[in-house]
């Protein structure tokens, strides 16, 4: 296949999935409805409704124009063949293929990750800020995102040597030994998240002895669910948004609860919060 046919082909597949993106937002825009339901106007506030349609309306409105600029950006890079640009500097820079390739795919993502910052920050203190939402203050975001740029390179970078090595090596029969690897770091990093990721960012405290506590294990012990732990996670230094997620595999998994699901649910909210959790799992 010619580079020119390579091109087209690859600038078609983006703007075709830019236009089923496009599609897809603007018919989920369209099906809201600006009224609560009779059957649920017990339970659900009137103003309250209106707010969230109106943060939907601004999440939805956001995304969108981040995809646009994403996409032309991307679109013109690649139409003015920016990546063949790159790559002929870089041969002339770095001889060994695999180093090249780290460098290729590795300012490719430093440019993603330095394009996303203005939406982040806009995201952040103004559309999340305008709700109510965001506690994140400005440091906490440069750090986040100097560590995030730090774990992405290691990680990021680490694999994809491995999968330049192993096509080096292997040949065509690289994908083979690559799926393998791919595989045993996918079951390492999710029994390790919470124990080497999460600190990184947020603190974990093991959840204090009570009723919430008492619940939750026996939530486990009737779904068969086995649980290694139970902790809190401060997620109030970044939004007053609340949330529960489980982490690791087989009886090492650990429920994490956000600090701020407990300041705004009873017990019995929480455990059906984790209920509908464990339901995915046992789907």
């Amino acid at each position: 296949m010619n580079p020119l046919t390579l091109k087209i082909l690859i600038l078609g597949a983006l703007g075709l999935t830019y236009a089923v993106n496009l599609t897809l937002g603007l018919l989920n825009t369209r099906q809201k409805k600006t009224e609560v339901d009779s059957r649920f106007a017990a339970f659900i506030d009137a103003e309250a409704y209106r707010k969230l349609l109106s943060y939907n309306s601004a999440k939805a409105r956001f995304a969108l124009t981040e995809q646009t600029v994403t996409f032309v950006i991307l679109f013109f890079f690649i139409l003015c063949n920016g990546p063949g640009w790159l790559d002929s500097r870089l041969v002339g820079t770095l001889g060994d293929q695999k180093f090249r390739g780290l460098a290729f795919f590795g300012i490719l993502g430093l440019g993603g990750f330095l394009l996303g910052i203005p939406f982040e920050l806009y995201f952040d203190f103004s559309l999340e800020a305008r709700f109510g939402f965001n506690t994140k203050t400005l440091r906490t975001f440069w750090a986040d995102k100097i560590k995030g740029l730090i774990l992405s390179a290691v990680l990021g970078g680490g694999i994809l040597y491995l999968l330049l090595l192993f096509v080096e090596i292997l040949g065509p029969w690289f994908w083979i030994g690559f799926a393998l690897l791919l595989f045993l770091f996918m079951v390492l990093f999710s029994t390790l998240y919470t124990t080497l990721i999460v600190p990184l960012f947020n603190k974990l405290t093991p959840l204090e002895e009570g009723d919430l506590k008492a619940s939750i294990s026996a939530l486990g012990q009737k779904t068969e669910f086995p649980l290694s732990g139970v902790y809190l996670m401060n997620a109030s230094k970044r939004s007053k948004k609340s949330n529960a997620f489980f982490s690791g595999l087989g009886k090492f998994k650990k429920v994490i609860l956000f600090d701020t699901l407990l300041t705004a649910h009873p017990t019995e909210e929480i455990t059906a919060i984790l209920a509908h959790e464990i339901g995915h799992y046992k789907r």
